[in-house]
């Protein structure tokens, strides 16, 4: 180590002759670093990124987006227990998307007409088919006449002798009734007015016909919405997410009483991210105010410890530089690097103006002061700083992406700060403190005041040792948490909305996904999956397409051909004749309808009981009119009849090619469809859906592996997830070993006495039992975005004892508190612990769980180190084993 000592040495002289030169080398190279940040520096906020590429499961995910491109909706969720008002408010809602075109590209929420063509009726079920095709061969013979004559008289009529025949219960339901509202309002409004024609047949028209998506309980209605991604923005879907809210916003002002919300993944990663990126901003605010602030107060200076925020800020530029010129990308992990910074970069800084406060006070001068502290504090510095920048590149190990990145420049921009706090801090000091001589203005807090404490080292240590075996006891109650929702804000609408699909519809926004080459595929593979305990429904074209077409197509074309004489006479005359037969007619439709309401009272059926009364109302309305029209009435039925019996043909002949539907194939399925269920490479897709909680870990994990049994290639959300989630706690593990080990080699290097490297670990080790005591204690898990703090915190908590084992050695005999390294120390770990612990007030619960481990770890080491090695060295000094003193600065 003697050539540290020497290197050290070198750098001392260079800056206490050409502080000039230093600032302004270092002036360019952050001028440099700056450009390159602000133009090459991007930031990607791609999830399908965070892992690499090399992995099976993440080509097999790759290859699935190649092929199918982005499956990931948006979901609208909307209360469907009444479904015509949910079904208005989809409509509504839909309507006012379409004014964004260049924000939102395609809203799914029913299919009709517009979608299915001509073969509309082939989506029918079998019974429906059957019954249409029964009924057109039953009234057809009936009606040819009657539409011939072109009177509205013999259909009401005829109509009456339907009512009063022997319909059941169950046949008189809304529709028959609506139907029939609407054809005596039109007759009514008709006769009594010389208004314009209204259709009386409007709910015949095309778009009354869609099939809105309502879950298969019919609890929600769900809309789907594709928008475009912007992976170069932080949020990805910031401007179509805003614009989805605000229509969204605006429906429920213009349908109030209808519950709907947003959820899907893209929706919960954009919250998270929107959540995450005020959170960090909000935490770095505080880290550096507080820092300030604090390296201020202990220092009793402003100056002095300004410029070693400043010399911090230098060294972020200086990071963000080396990132745009090496990895060209933040990734959403990677950018927790500046609290790294500010936590940790600091801290050698503090160490160095402790240390060259400490001399100043024995009377040096300026410039053997600076080197000194130079020399002295470095040599620890160098050791801590390479501790911490290994424990954040063990990280380059994993096959975490993302956790990769963040070693590399975390470490990266360790190394960089401390570089800076070697040569533009000390260069700063001797500029600021060669002005004048500011000797009587110096000030460094001690802690000498705890030492009468530490002079009962077995009083110490026995307490310490107790803590631990409590807190020791409370290990066990320490948990992971993988539940990626527990991660979220609470109250976030995109949660919940979540959690109220899944636990009052059984379904999801994520499935599963498997590829097929044929049909005969799908369905084999359909089955198999259908029959797993864990899946809820299995969806693909064997869905989309009309089941039993060929027997569909025949009962169709028998339809047709009953139905092809209903010929409607289109001028049929009205005289005082006509005008007293309907309303005979009328008579009788109120006389049957009485026959009805008896069966639905038989029935129970109080809902259409009220319907029919309303319905009989309207008859008599119109029987009314009929008979107090005067002169006039004829002449407007007469009118009003021609219009109908017009309508009506024009009905007729828009339905007749529906009649006549051609075979549905995957080639000729609406293209909105089959991009969606057909491949670039023409392979089938099939979508699985779970039925639990995807959200549960160990319902995910049962899900995929039962997936995998039918198909070990099957990928999708849930299975990436899942195994990014193992990746990840794999890594961590991983991450944390194997810092673990480097830093123990570290500490061997710099110290090689295996005394001394026990004595650095005893805080270390001692502080991570208390925290995770603390964490069992208080009931916090570790979860997915708290865990990379137990290698941080190895990284930088061996920083202390490797500082006050130093000091120890050099100064065997002296007591440790009342030296300024115990002081830098302490503030060291006091920055740490608030440059983290401003996550704390995230809302974001996994962000604000980073900021409680790290704030109870920081702290579990710092007053470990502070007490525990202090009264160690009390010990060893009353049994003369305290160690030679080495004043160079160099190895023990």
């Amino acid at each position: 180590m003697r050539w540290f000592v020497l290197l050290l040495q070198g750098v001392a002289r260079v800056v206490c002759k050409r502080p000039w030169t230093i600032l302004l080398i270092a002036a360019l190279v952050t001028l440099a670093a700056g450009w390159l940040a602000a133009t090459r520096l991007t930031v990607s906020s791609d999830q399908d990124r965070l892992v690499s590429d090399k992995l099976l499961f993440q080509q097999i995910y790759l290859d699935f987006i190649k092929n199918f491109k982005d499956q990931e909706f948006l979901y609208v969720v909307i209360d469907g227990r009444e479904p015509r008002k949910a079904e208005a408010f989809a409509d509504d809602l839909a309507a006012r998307l379409a004014r964004s075109p260049g924000l939102i590209r395609q809203v799914t929420y029913r299919i009709g007409p517009e979608q299915l063509g001509q073969n509309l009726l082939l989506y029918l079920d079998m019974e429906q088919v059957e019954a249409l095709k029964n009924q057109a061969e039953r009234t057809a013979p009936e009606l040819t006449p009657i539409l011939k004559s072109g009177r509205i008289d013999a259909l009401l009529g005829w109509i009456g002798r339907q009512l009063s025949g022997p319909i059941t219960s169950e046949q008189a339901g809304a529709a028959l009734f609506d139907v029939m509202g609407s054809l005596v309002d039109g007759l009514s409004q008709s006769v009594t007015t010389d208004g314009p024609y209204r259709s009386p047949l409007a709910q015949f028209d095309d778009n009354r016909l869609h099939r809105y998506t309502f879950t298969d309980n019919g609890r929600f209605l769900v809309m789907l919405i594709d928008v475009p991604k912007d992976y170069s923005t932080s949020e990805v879907i910031e401007e179509p997410l805003a614009a989805i809210r605000k229509a969204l916003n605006e429906s429920r002002a213009a349908l109030p009483g209808v519950a709907a919300g947003l959820t899907g993944r893209p929706v919960l990663q954009s919250d998270e991210m929107r959540t995450t990126n005020r959170d960090m901003m909000r935490a770095t605010i505080i880290a550096v105010i507080g820092v300030s602030l604090l390296f201020t107060l202990a220092f009793g200076s402003l100056w002095r410890p300004l410029l070693g925020v400043l010399t911090l800020l230098v060294s972020i530029v200086w990071t963000l530089g080396f990132t745009a010129a090496t990895i060209g990308e933040l990734n959403l992990l990677s950018a927790v690097f500046i609290l790294v910074i500010i936590g940790v970069g600091i801290n050698w800084g503090m160490h160095l103006l402790a240390r060259y406060m400490e001399e100043r006070e024995r009377g040096l001068p300026v410039e053997e002061a600076l080197t000194k502290a130079m020399v002295t504090a470095a040599v620890g510095n160098l050791t801590c700083a390479a501790t911490a920048a290994a424990a954040f590149f063990c990280a380059l190990a994993t096959d975490f992406k993302a956790l990769a990145e963040l070693g590399f420049i975390a470490g990266s921009g360790i190394l960089l700060s401390l570089i800076a706090m070697l040569t533009v801090y000390p260069a700063l000091l001797l500029l600021y403190d060669r002005r004048t001589d500011r000797r009587g203005r110096l000030h460094l807090t001690r802690l000498a005041p705890l030492q009468a404490l530490v002079r009962r080292p077995v009083l110490v240590l026995t307490g310490a040792v107790l803590v631990t075996v409590a807190l020791g006891v409370w290990t066990v109650r320490l948990r992971f948490d993988d539940n990626l929702l527990n991660l979220q804000s609470q109250g976030l609408e995109s949660v919940e909305w979540e959690l109220a699909l899944m636990k009052e519809s059984r379904e999801s926004t994520w499935f599963a996904a498997t590829q097929v080459d044929t049909l005969d595929d799908a369905e084999r593979l359909t089955w198999q999956l259908s029959k797993l305990p864990t899946v809820g429904k299995v969806t693909s074209l064997l869905d989309i397409l009309p089941a039993e077409q060929y027997h569909k197509r025949q009962l169709l074309e028998q339809a047709a051909v009953a139905l092809r004489p209903l010929t409607p006479r289109t001028d049929a005359p009205a005289d005082p004749a006509s005008v007293a037969a309907t309303r005979q007619a009328l008579r009788r439709m109120a006389d049957g309808l009485e026959l009805i309401e008896e069966k639905l009272f038989a029935a129970g059926r109080e809902a259409d009981i009220k319907s029919v009364h309303a319905l009989i109302d309207r008859i008599d309305m119109a029987e009314r009119a009929l008979r107090t029209g005067g002169p006039a009435v004829a002449g407007r039925l007469a009118r009003f009849q021609q219009a109908f019996m017009a309508d009506l043909a024009e009905r007729l002949d828009h339905w007749r090619p529906r009649l006549h539907p051609a075979q549905v194939t995957p080639d000729t399925l609406p293209e909105v469809v089959r991009n969606r269920f057909i491949g670039q490479n023409a392979r089938k897709l099939i979508m699985i859906t779970p039925a639990k909680n995807i959200w549960d870990p160990k319902a995910m994990a049962e899900f995929v592996t039962e997936l995998r049994t039918v198909d070990p290639t099957v990928t999708g959300p849930p299975v990436t997830s899942y195994e990014a989630t193992r990746l990840m706690r794999r890594s961590f593990q991983q991450t944390a070993l194997l810092s673990l080990a480097v830093v123990a080699a570290l500490v061997w290097f710099h110290f090689q006495r295996g005394r001394a490297v026990f004595l650095a670990f005893v805080p270390l080790l001692t502080g991570l039992v208390w925290l995770e005591g603390a964490m069992g204690l208080f009931g916090i898990s570790f979860n997915l975005a708290n865990f990379f703090a137990v290698p941080i915190l190895i990284g930088t908590g061996i920083d202390g004892g490797i500082q006050m084992v130093q000091r120890m050695y050099e100064e065997p005999h002296r007591p440790m508190l009342e030296t300024s390294t115990a002081t830098s120390v302490t503030l060291s770990s006091l920055t740490t612990l608030l440059a983290f612990g401003s996550l704390m007030l995230g809302q974001h619960r996994g962000i604000a769980s980073l900021g409680q481990i790290m704030a109870l770890g920081t702290f579990s080491i710092m007053v470990a180190t502070i007490f525990i090695l202090p009264a160690i060295h009390e010990r060893l000094i009353r049994s003369g084993r305290s160690g030679r003193s080495n004043t160079t600065g160099g190895r023990p």
